[in-house]
C-alpha cells in the first residue's frame, strides 16, 4: 500500500469521524425540534385582535385570547410610581400572602414593611431575578395612568370579577417552569418582553399534579428546552407547542389548565389577574 493510498484512507476516516460527531451534537442539541412537528395533539391557537376579552366569558374557556393595548411604559416609570401609602387595600391579595405579625393589620404591614423591602431588592442588572409585588387598584391606576387604566378595565372586565392581582418583576433570563394554573388568568404585559410556550391542557396530568399546603392543585414541570425534559416527563414527548413572544401592551387570557412555560427576554413588569368563576 503506497503512501498516497494511506493518506486517502486516513483522510476518509477523519472525515467520517467529523461527520459522526456533527450528527451526534446536532441530535443532542436539537432534540426538542421534533416537538414542533404535529404528532398527536395540535398546539393551542391564540386568537388575536379580540377587543373585549371579558365579553368572551365563558366561551373563551377552551381557547387562548390575545389583545394589544398601548401602555408606552418603562421599567423606570413603574419603579417611580410604586409607592405604598395608608390607603392601600389588601382586597385583591390571596389570604395567605404576606401574613402580618401580631398586632398589625396586613395592609399596614405591606405599606410599612413588605412593599418598601421588596422594592429595595430590585436590581435590573442582576439576571434571572423574580419579585412579586403587592399592589391594589389605586396603585395600578397610578402606574398605568387613568386613560390606560379605564381602557384595561373595559377590555378585561370589572374588578368585581377579579379574585387576585399580582405585579411581577422579572429580569432577563428568568424562566417560569412549564405548568398549568388552576384558575383563569389574565397576563397583562406592562414592559419588556417574554417568550411564551403553550401546550394543550390535555397533557396537564403529565405535570405530576399535586396539592400544595393551601389545597390548590399545583402542576409544575421543568424547562421544555432542557435535554433531560423528556426523560423526566415522558408524557410530554408527543406534544406540539405554540411559541410566541409578547411585550408591553400585550394582554393574554389563559383558561385554567393550559400548560405554559415563560422565558423573560427583556427585564419586564407583568400584571397577573385571577378571574372568578361564573
Amino acid at each position: 500500500m503506497d503512501s498516497q493510498t494511506i493518506a486517502i484512507i486516513t483522510l476518509s476516516l477523519f472525515l467520517l469521524i467529523v461527520v459522526i460527531l456533527i450528527i451526534y451534537k446536532c441530535s443532542k442539541n436539537c432534540k426538542n425540534l421534533r416537538k414542533l412537528k404535529p404528532i398527536h395533539t395540535p398546539p393551542p391557537t391564540i386568537h388575536t385582535a379580540v377587543k373585549n376579552l371579558f365579553s368572551l366569558a365563558p366561551s373563551y374557556q377552551d381557547q387562548i385570547y390575545h389583545y394589544n393595548m398601548s401602555f408606552d411604559l418603562t421599567n423606570e416609570q413603574i419603579m417611580n410610581r410604586l409607592v405604598w401609602d395608608d390607603s392601600f387595600s389588601d382586597e385583591l391579595l390571596l389570604e395567605h400572602h404576606h401574613p402580618p405579625p401580631p398586632g398589625m393589620s396586613r395592609s399596614k404591614y405591606i405599606v410599612r414593611v413588605v412593599g418598601p423591602a421588596l422594592k429595595a431588592k430590585i436590581d435590573f442588572k442582576r439576571p434571572r431575578e423574580n419579585h412579586v409585588l403587592p399592589i391594589d387598584l389605586k396603585m395600578l391606576e397610578k402606574i398605568l395612568g387613568k386613560g390606560n387604566f379605564n381602557s384595561l378595565l373595559a377590555s378585561v372586565g370589572p374588578p368585581k370579577r377579579w379574585a387576585m392581582m399580582k405585579l411581577w418583576l422579572n429580569t432577563t433570563g428568568y424562566t417560569t417552569p412549564m405548568h398549568g394554573d388552576v384558575s383563569n388568568v389574565l397576563a397583562i404585559h406592562l414592559t419588556g418582553k417574554k417568550r411564551w410556550v403553550f401546550a394543550d391542557r390535555a397533557y396537564l396530568s403529565s405535570c405530576h399534579p399535586q396539592k400544595n399546603q393551601h389545597g390548590n392543585l399545583y402542576c409544575h414541570a421543568s424547562n421544555p428546552y432542557d435535554s433531560s425534559f423528556d426523560d423526566i416527563y415522558p408524557g410530554f414527548k408527543d406534544i406540539q407547542y405554540s411559541h410566541t413572544e409578547w411585550s408591553g401592551g400585550d394582554v393574554l387570557a389563559i383558561p385554567n389548565g393550559f400548560l405554559h412555560f415563560v422565558h423573560t427576554i427583556e427585564s419586564c413588569f407583568m400584571l397577573s389577574v385571577i378571574i372568578k368563576d361564573e
